[in-house]
C-alpha cells in the first residue's frame, strides 16, 4: 500500500455568531412535557392489568390464588399424613404410601418412586418450626426435656445437659457481642 501525502489544511471562514437553531414551536401549552402517569399507548398484557383487591370470604371458583393456596394445603396435609403414617409403620416407606394413597401395599411397592414424589411435593409448603410444634419439638418442649436431665444424679449427663442450655441460649437477642460489651462497660 503506498503512503499516504500529508494532508493539505482546509481553509474555512469562521462566523462569530452561530445562526439560531430551529427549534419547533408547540401548539398547545406544555404539549412536549410528559406525565408520568398517563397510560402509555398501546394494549397492555394481561399479566401487568391489576385485577382489584382481593375480596374477603369465600374464594370464587375461577380465582388462581385460593387455587394454587388450595393446592399447596392439600399437598401438605398428604406430606404430614405421610410423616405420621411412617413414624406409626416404623419407617415402611411402601406401606406408609400405601397407607396414605389408599391402595394394597403391592401396589405401592409398584409404584414408589412416583407416589413418593407426589407426596414430597408438600415438602416446600410446609415449615420446620411449624413441624417440631406439632411433633412436640420446640424449644419449650426442648428447654423441660434438657431441665429433666440438668437436675440428674449422673454428673456427665447433668454437665451436658448444662452445656446444651448455654447453646440454646446463645440464639437469644441479648448475648450478642454489643450486649456483651454494654454489660462489662456498666461492670467496670
Amino acid at each position: 500500500m503506498p503512503r499516504q501525502k500529508n494532508p493539505q489544511p482546509i481553509h474555512a471562514e469562521f462566523v462569530d455568531e452561530p445562526a439560531p437553531l430551529a427549534i419547533p414551536v408547540p401548539h398547545k401549552e406544555h404539549e412536549h412535557r410528559i406525565d408520568p402517569y398517563r397510560t402509555l399507548p398501546g394494549a397492555m398484557p394481561d399479566a401487568i392489568v391489576p385485577t382489584g383487591k382481593r375480596k374477603r370470604g369465600r374464594p370464587r371458583k375461577d380465582d388462581a390464588e385460593a387455587m394454587v393456596r388450595a393446592e399447596a394445603k392439600r399437598k401438605l396435609q398428604k406430606y404430614d399424613r405421610y410423616l405420621d403414617a411412617l413414624i406409626a409403620l416404623q419407617g415402611d416407606t411402601d406401606a406408609a404410601l400405601a397407607v396414605v394413597n389408599g391402595i394394597s401395599p403391592q401396589e405401592a411397592m409398584d409404584r414408589h418412586d412416583e407416589l413418593l414424589i407426589d407426596v414430597q411435593a408438600g415438602v416446600p409448603a410446609s415449615s420446620m418450626v411449624e413441624m417440631m410444634k406439632r411433633r412436640d419439638l420446640d424449644k419449650a418442649a426442648r428447654i423441660t426435656l434438657i431441665r429433666k436431665w440438668a437436675y440428674s444424679a449422673n454428673p456427665a449427663a447433668s454437665l451436658k445437659a448444662l452445656d446444651m442450655l448455654s447453646d440454646l441460649e446463645e440464639g437469644t437477642a441479648d448475648t450478642g457481642s454489643y450486649e456483651q460489651y454494654v454489660k462489662l462497660a456498666m461492670a467496670e
